[in-house]
């Protein structure tokens, strides 16, 4: 799957469940395995002085380069 925010894109692997909230995307954020900060921006909190490295609007789309993408990627998530 492709997933895009205003800073950048990445293409990672997908997998539906019911966990997250609908409508939310979770990905791991260890650097090994999920290259999500390529999608957030560095902005800090103003009350605190962290970087917001947490959450970010973003679009999943299919990755139709993949062999699979006609029996996973279209399915309605």
């Amino acid at each position: 799957m492709w997933v895009n925010s205003r800073k950048g894109r990445i293409i990672t692997r997908a997998q539906v469940s019911d966990r997250p909230n609908k409508g939310a995307v979770y990905m791991t954020y260890q650097w090994w395995i999920g290259a999500c900060n390529e999608l957030v921006t560095e902005n800090l909190s103003p009350i605190t002085k962290t970087p917001e490295y947490k959450y970010c609007a973003v679009r999943v789309e299919p990755n139709c380069g993949s062999a699979r993408c006609g029996t996973v990627c279209h399915r309605r998530i």
